[in-house]
Order: C-alpha cells, then structure tokens, then sequence
C-alpha cells in the first residue's frame, strides 16, 4: 500500500450546525471565566451571519450542477477561504485583523480578560515551561493570544464549503483523506442547532460529492468523506414521541444512501455506552429505554461495519456528574456485547504531563489490545508544549515495549487533529507537522507511515475490499466520480 495521510478526526460544521453558545461554555468547564467569554466573543465577531442551510446548499447545487463556473461565480466576491486567496480584501486574516482591531478600540477590557483567561487555560494545559507559560513580552504575547481567539471565532461564522478550504490550508494540503465529524448534542445542552440533523446530511454529503469530483473549491484533490452524529437519549426522545423518522433513521440513511463512512458520538453529554443508570436529567426507566436503543445502534454498526468515533477525554461534558463517561468502563461494557464495533476512542483520554499508569490512555489501550477492532486518535493535544509532547511520547514508548500489553498500539493509533477546535492553540497549523516529526524521532519511519494513514484506513475498513464500509464508497465513486477513485481505498 502506498503511503497516504488521514485525518481521521476533524470539523467543518459552522454555528448553525450545534448549539454554539452552550457547547462553547462547556469547552472550558475546569475555567469558568474563559467558556463565557468565549461564547460572547462568538456572539460579537460572528453576529447570526453563519451561512444557513439555504444559502450553502444552493451554493453546493451550483457547484454539482455546472462544475464550469468559476470561483468567483459560484461563490461570490464576500468568499473567502484557500480558493479565493486569504490575501484578498475578504480574507480570513484581513476579517480577523478588522474584527480584532474593533474589538480593542471598542471593548479594551474584555479583550484584558480573555487574554488573562486564555493564558490561564494555557498554562493550566500545559506545562508552564513552553507555550503555556507567561511570556517574556507580557501584554503584546496577550494579545497575540486573543487575536487568535478572534479568528477561531470567525470560523463558525464561514461557509462550510470555506471551512473545508481553510481545512485543507491549514494542513498545507498534506492530507489525502479527511474524516469531519457531525455532532449531535442538542438533548445534552438542551439546545437546539438551527440545522436539522436531515440538513446536515444533505449539506455534507454535497461537501462530500464535490471532494470527490474535484469541484471543491480550494481542496485540491483531497477527499472529505463525513460521519454523522448519533445521540441514544434523542432516539429514545424520538421514539417516545412517535416521530415518523428518528435520528437513528437519518443515521441508517446517511451511511447507506448518502455516502457517510462512520458514526460520531459524545456520551459525556449525558449517557454510558452501555449501563445506563439514573443521572441528574435521565430517569431510570429512560436510562433502561437508552441502553436499549445503542443496543439497537450497536448491532446495526456491526452488522453493516459502520466505524464509530467517540469522544474519549475528560473534557466538554455537559455536567460535572458526566464528566467520566467518555472513559473506557463503559466501552469495556459495550464491547464485551458486542465484540465485533470497531471504535475510535478520540483524543485517547487525552495528553498530560503525568499520566498514571491508572489513567485513560493505558486502559484503553489495554481495552484496544482485547478486541480488535478498538483504536484511538491523537486529536486536539498540546503537542505545541514542550513539556507535554516529551512526556506523553515517553508514555507512548513505554506503552509500545510493553510487549502485548498495550504494543499493538502502534497499529491503533491514528492522526486527528480535531481541527477547528484546536485552532485556539498557538502553532495550530503546525500540528501535523509537529506530530509527524516527533513520532519519526520516537518509532521510526514505517511507524509513523502507520500513525499518519494506515492505521486510519484500517479502522475505517477502506484497506479490504471485502469491508462493508469499502464496498459502499466504492460503489458511491462508481456512480458519482469513476475516474477518481482513489488509491486508498481498496
């Protein structure tokens, strides 16, 4: 097989496809100050002006429908992204430097305390000797750091046709595969997005469609191909309510006829993948009812062979209560029934300075090393700190000598970057970069090849032809792009 990059773990939904106020909020939960300015700082620089459904669907339907028009005929001289230049008047740099600016001049305060908050974070994240300490140059290092929350905010203001551009940009279009991930966290929250779950599909797989035929503007030749997001408590909301089409339905849907390759979903919005009980906003017999219908979902993804992304850190929980259920004691369950799912636990539990041998990462590594099908992704870790990077790749060694205790790791672990969610990190468009760097100096070359592609297309069954999940896209490429398929998928 020939050497390719995935990035298995991604986003390129805007701020009508997810509760953003309150999903912002929960994002920094261990600092209560930062969450809220954050979610007023998106509320300022983006001001209701996310595409919605109609404007980016027509905007698809163009682009499916001509292939002929240009750039700037199908999108319009206010686009911006890879495909219009981000030197242009409209680009995202020149937008973040104008909304920044304003933002000084208006509101010095507020910009004061979320540079204090961000650097809070930031050192609280990280080790406190790189990019998380108090710099040498105080306030004008500050304000390098609000800047970027600026332009992180900006982002769930673009087109999602945009965010997929910038996607690409940021990875200096190394990438040959991209997996953006949906999320269904409305039940959670208690929120609802302004996109349907239905939307999503159609908005996504005509994202999807474009990567594919090579219309997608800005994205050169790499390929995006989405999950969509599943949430077990509102199936059962679903269900009780006697809907003619649940969440569970688009979830078949989408995988089957609209040419998504996995399912994402978030159980520390409120529920255990297996073993629910009564929590603070979930009855018993609705725990009993939840439990019932992931087995259901379970059952069809092992069936079908449908790949499931799960939040897996001890973060963005909607209440303190919830805050281990992204842990693996109830994936030990979930697979314990059902043997065959292949799951991707995201973020590995995490990266930290000092993990204990107890933690998250060596457990679910163990959980990976009892059943086959289990990986894990790298997304969204401080690889930009120092101090960090050099502990967490001394537990990924000792993890990989430990023989077949945890060493089938390396044939596990996969590249995600969780962009755009890291992009409040400093050097986030160095990610892949850093990471790919430090695993070579760490295991080696054919490791490495592993980490950054193989192991991802494994996981994703597009390396056996025989694979369910192979089968169908291949099929989707026969009917919408027979001369583009590609060399990755078998």
């Amino acid at each position: 097989m020939a050497d390719f990059v995935v990035d298995v773990h991604c986003h390129v939904f805007n701020a009508d496809d997810l509760p953003v106020r309150g999903f912002v909020q929960r994002l920094h939960l261990h600092t209560p100050a930062l969450g809220p300015l954050l979610a007023t700082l998106i509320d300022r620089v983006v001001q209701g002006a996310a595409p919605g459904y109609a404007e980016d669907m027509a905007r698809i339907r163009r682009l499916l429908a001509t292939g002929g028009e240009t750039v700037a005929d199908v999108l319009g001289p206010a686009t911006f992204g890879a495909a219009a230049g981000l030197e242009s008047v409209g680009g995202l740099e020149s937008q973040t430097d104008v909304a920044f600016d304003d933002l000084l001049a208006q509101d010095p305060i507020f910009v004061r305390r979320l540079s204090s908050s961000l650097e809070t974070e930031l050192r609280r994240t990280g080790t406190g000797t790189d990019a998380g300490a108090p710099s040498a140059e105080g306030w004008t290092d500050r304000l390098a750091d609000a800047r970027r929350a600026v332009r992180w905010a900006k982002l769930f203001g673009l087109s999602r046709l945009d965010l997929a551009a910038e996607l690409v940009r940021n990875s200096s279009a190394q990438v040959d595969l991209f997996c953006p991930l949906l999320v269904d966290l409305d039940t959670g929250l208690g929120d609802r997005a302004k996109t349907t779950l239905r939307q999503q599909v159609e908005l996504f797989e005509g994202i999807s469609s474009l990567s594919m035929l090579g219309r997608l503007p800005g994205v050169d030749n790499a390929r995006l191909h989405p999950f969509i997001g599943f949430d077990p408590r509102r199936q059962v909301n679903a269900v009780l309510a006697g809907l003619a089409e649940t969440p569970f339905d688009v979830v078949k849907s989408a995988v089957l006829e609209h040419g998504f390759v996995g399912v994402k979903v978030y159980p520390p919005m409120g529920w255990l993948p297996l073993g629910n009980t009564a929590t603070i906003d979930m009855t018993a017999t609705e725990a009993v009812l939840v439990d019932s219908e992931l087995r259901k979902f379970y059952d069809w993804c092992q069936t079908e062979q449908v790949p499931i992304t799960a939040h897996a850190n001890r973060s963005n929980y909607a209440d303190d209560s919830f805050k281990d259920f992204a842990g693996p004691v109830g994936w030990t369950a979930a697979l314990r029934e059902f043997p065959g799912l292949r799951v991707n636990l995201g973020h590995f539990g995490g990266a930290r300075a000092n993990e204990p041998a107890s933690g998250w990462p060596w457990r679910m590594a163990k959980l990976a090393v009892a059943n086959e099908h289990v990986y894990a992704d790298v997304g969204n870790h401080r690889i930009d700190d120092t101090g960090i990077a050099r502990a967490y790749f001394a537990m990924l060694g000792e993890m990989m000598a430990a023989t077949a205790k945890t060493a089938p790791m390396t044939d596990r672990l996969m590249f995600g970057s969780d962009w755009f969610m890291q992009a409040l990190l400093p050097a986030h468009d160095q990610f892949l970069d850093s990471y790919r760097s430090q695993y070579r100096k760490a295991f080696g070359v054919a490791a490495t090849k592993r980490f950054l592609g193989r192991n991802a297309l494994r996981f994703l069954g597009f390396d056996d032809p025989g694979n369910r999940n192979a089968m169908r896209l291949r099929q989707r490429y026969q009917l919408l792009a027979p001369d583009r398929i590609p060399d990755w998928l078998a």
